[in-house]
């Protein structure tokens, strides 16, 4: 049977990227709120009715809602009127941000990134090995992801031999210790795997899996940025992929080094927590 829905798609907005997004909107909304009310709190209260008398702007003010009667504001006093319109707005510039936090903690409360997932799980081992998930769990979904074949980036003869904790050869000492690091953290990737970026084809050093939000992303380590020729060639190669739009900061990830500032394994998984760990 034919299964006419497939949603495993990398480039798929995931429901715990939607949920980690909802969260960080949240404390935004915190913050917000909180400085609010720190300016609301500096601010004289009260109400100020604007009124058009011929072409100059009158203004009254009452000091709440039950007065009957506002008090005209003499131009000395506008700072004040400015002060209470500001005081006016924030409150419900306020009022509005805490709607929306209750919006966004009903969503964090009752929504689930990984229901869909679970239907698939909810079934017998036996079901299973029939069923064609539409949304596969992030495991499997990981393991279909690294079973992918390629040809792989032959090796000069006089090329240093450097292998990882997963016995890959790889090209450099930093390399070694980007895939450990990877590796120990759970991240899925591929060494040089052949990437086509407009006529070029390149081997990005790394190409790992955000599994987050299942987002496919490149990392390339320039590890000789004080070699003149080595780094006006970086320079063109990461120029090529920003015009194709694959840009540093969103699926490119670079790091790099020289003789004087080496890479270190602080600056590995401070850059994956960063961009891989959302």
């Amino acid at each position: 049977m034919k299964n006419d829905i497939n949603m495993n798609s990398n480039t798929e907005l995931s429901g715990k990227s939607i949920l980690t997004m909802a969260k960080s909107e949240r404390e935004r909304l915190i913050r917000i709120i909180d400085a609010a009310q720190k300016s609301i709190d500096l601010l004289p209260p009260g109400r100020i009715e604007i009124r058009k008398n011929r072409n100059s702007l009158q203004f009254y003010y009452k000091k709440d809602r039950g007065e009957q009667n506002s008090v005209y504001m003499p131009v000395a006093n506008r700072k004040t009127a400015y002060g209470v319109i500001q005081r006016g707005y924030l409150e419900r510039f306020k009022r509005t941000a805490e709607e929306q936090l209750r919006e966004l903690d009903r969503l964090c409360t009752r929504y689930d990134p990984r229901a869909l997932e679970k239907v698939f799980l909810s079934a017998s081992p036996a079901r299973q090995k029939l069923l064609r998930p539409v949304v596969l769990p992030d495991d499997l979904f990981a393991a279909k992801w690294q079973a992918v074949q390629y040809e792989k980036k032959e090796f000069a003869e006089n090329a240093a031999v450097h292998y990882t904790e997963k016995n890959e050869r790889v090209r450099s000492k930093s390399e070694v210790l980007i895939a450990n690091a990877l590796n120990r953290a759970g991240i899925p990737y591929h060494y040089e795997k052949p990437l086509t970026v407009g006529s070029n084809i390149f081997h990005p050093d790394f190409t790992v899996l955000r599994l987050s939000d299942r987002k496919e992303m490149y990392w390339e380590h320039l590890g000789m940025m004080d070699d003149k020729e080595y780094s006006s060639n970086a320079l063109r190669k990461i120029r090529t992929y920003e015009e194709y739009g694959i840009f540093p900061g969103d699926r490119l990830i670079i790091t790099s080094e020289t003789y004087k500032l080496p890479f270190n394994l602080t600056i590995i998984n401070r850059t994956i927590d960063h961009f891989l760990k959302l």
